[in-house]
């Protein structure tokens, strides 16, 4: 993790994020509440299809937002999966964007 980008890697089943991963988001964002965000969804395209990872990392991604909503309910989110075949590693990418989201 950097100042501009926090990594949260996981494994298995994802109902939701453990308590180190909530304080780990909570005081990376304590001085970003007035950025909007970007989740970017890594999810591993080994063993099932196309469809399925794109369903399990959107699920995975709105269970995160859920948790950030809980800490800071103004901040504005995007998110993003990707599915990748390289990737042999499940993990969110949350940054830190400057562009205006239309209200």
């Amino acid at each position: 993790s950097t100042k501009n980008e926090l990594v949260i890697t996981y494994h298995g089943r994802l109902r939701s994020f453990s308590e180190e991963d909530t304080h780990k988001i909570k005081a990376w964002l304590e001085d970003k509440t007035n950025s909007n965000l970007l989740i970017e969804m890594v999810i591993p395209q080994a063993d099932i299809s196309f469809s399925d990872s794109l369903r399990l990392g959107y699920e995975r991604g709105i269970i995160l937002m859920k948790e950030i909503k809980k800490i800071y309910p103004d901040v504005v989110i995007d998110m993003s999966v990707n599915s990748a075949a390289s990737s042999t590693t499940s993990k969110a990418i949350i940054t830190t964007i400057n562009k205006k989201v239309s209200e």
